[in-house]
């Protein structure tokens, strides 16, 4: 939940940006998310890519690092 108000903040304060500096309202929106499309899926996917380990964990301890995981991952995709 974290990540994805942060995400919408950012568009949000880009899109406030740009329509300050002259854009209308549609056009900054656009502008913004043009502009934060790449660094928020970019975050995200290393976010994705990070909890992976613990997704395919065996071993010792592995319910609870796979449980956390499994979380994490499904989190961030849905």
């Amino acid at each position: 939940m974290g990540l994805a108000c942060k995400n919408a903040i950012l568009i949000v304060e880009f899109a406030k940006d740009k329509q300050e500096e002259g854009l209308d309202p549609l056009a900054a929106v656009l502008e913004a998310c043009r502009l934060r499309l790449r660094p928020i899926l970019m975050t995200s996917f290393a976010f994705i890519m990070g909890v992976v380990p613990l997704v395919i964990s065996s071993g010792a301890g592995a319910e609870m690092r796979h449980a956390m995981g499994v979380a994490v991952f499904s989190g961030m995709l849905g």
